[in-house]
């Protein structure tokens, strides 16, 4: 067999992969690799990444029984959603602290809200039995939108107010109540925010088989500035985030030079997918090359040492020119 001996590859293939109901546009950016790939239903084929490594390293792919090593290579999403070349070599990477198969997920799954953070002003100018409503849309753990108001009245103390939280469906406050007052600092930030009940939270039942919601109302506090305030000017009070969402299908995917794996979804998360691995050896000399631009280990060559591109390994990653 051939042997590794600091020679360069040229894989100058197109990795045509069949995706399943998808295809993924790249475009690259300028000056670093981090391609922005967007992910498509049409049922077509494409490239996504057109990887090579700079420096003595390698990269790790796996043919479901070995480990293998290549200096560059085009990978696309396979019929399992894994990041393979053409001869179905699987990409490696570290997926929660373990080096493994790099698969892609094609969907995000729903998550239901636990926190509200609420900003904006009051009108300290209203006058008592006045109100402002907000409102906005929060999540269970199912994906399903529940639309939720909160009206502020203005009481007849100075610097206070009394809320209360509704719901457009059949969704039940069970803790919380629903109500509550609230009171201001002189310098129009929040002193007190108090639920009538006495309780720390506020528990929903959405009435839809989905689990009971269990949500934290944050408004700021005394010298708070960000959360709401109190003062003579217009009423904006809103919720800034909340962080529930809709279950999300991928849309894109970037990798950048650290090895950084990142989908996109429609509900509007990303998510770091894989750590991208480099394998350095020894002597990169006495790797056996078992196929064009595909080595294997050997005694004359030593076992890999895994580490992240730039800080763990001297190598890096860059976009390989088409």
């Amino acid at each position: 067999m051939k042997t590794y001996a600091n020679r360069y590859f040229a894989l100058g293939f197109a990795a045509m992969l069949a995706v399943t109901s998808a295809f993924v546009s790249c475009t690259q950016s300028e000056e670093v690799m981090d391609l922005s790939c967007e992910y498509k239903e049409m049922g077509q084929y494409t490239s996504i990444f057109n990887i090579a490594v700079d420096g003595d390293a390698f990269l790790g792919v796996s043919d479901s029984v070995e480990t293998y090593y290549t200096k560059n290579g085009v990978f696309a999403m396979d019929a399992e959603g894994c990041l393979a070349l053409p001869n179905g070599m699987v990409l490696q990477g570290k997926i929660n602290h373990t080096i493994g198969n790099v698969k892609i997920p094609m969907t995000t799954p729903a998550k239901a809200t636990t926190r509200i953070i609420m900003a904006g002003n009051l009108n300290a100018e209203t006058e008592t039995g006045g109100t402002f409503k907000t409102v906005f849309s929060i999540y269970d753990n199912s994906g399903e939108e529940h639309i939720l108001t909160i009206t502020f009245i203005k009481v007849s103390e100075i610097d206070k107010w009394e809320w209360n939280i509704s719901f457009e469906g059949k969704e039940e406050i069970v803790q919380g109540s629903g109500a509550g007052k609230m009171s201001f600092t002189q310098d129009g930030t929040v002193a007190t925010w108090r639920f009538d009940d006495t309780s720390q939270e506020l528990k929903v039942n959405p009435r839809n088989g989905a689990d009971t919601m269990y949500i934290d109302l944050d408004v700021g506090g005394p010298g708070d500035f960000r959360g709401i305030t109190q003062f003579a000017s217009a009423s904006t009070a809103n919720c800034t985030h909340q962080d529930g969402y809709q279950m999300g299908n991928l849309i894109a995917l970037t990798i950048d030079e650290y090895g950084l794996i990142e989908g996109e979804y429609s509900n509007k998360t990303s998510h770091i997918i894989a750590q991208v691995m480099l394998a350095d050896f020894a002597n990169p000399n006495g790797l056996l090359e078992i196929s064009d631009g595909i080595f294997a280990v050997s005694k004359k060559s030593g076992k890999p040492s895994w580490g992240k591109p730039i800080t763990e390994s001297s190598s890096i990653l860059r976009q390989k020119d088409r």
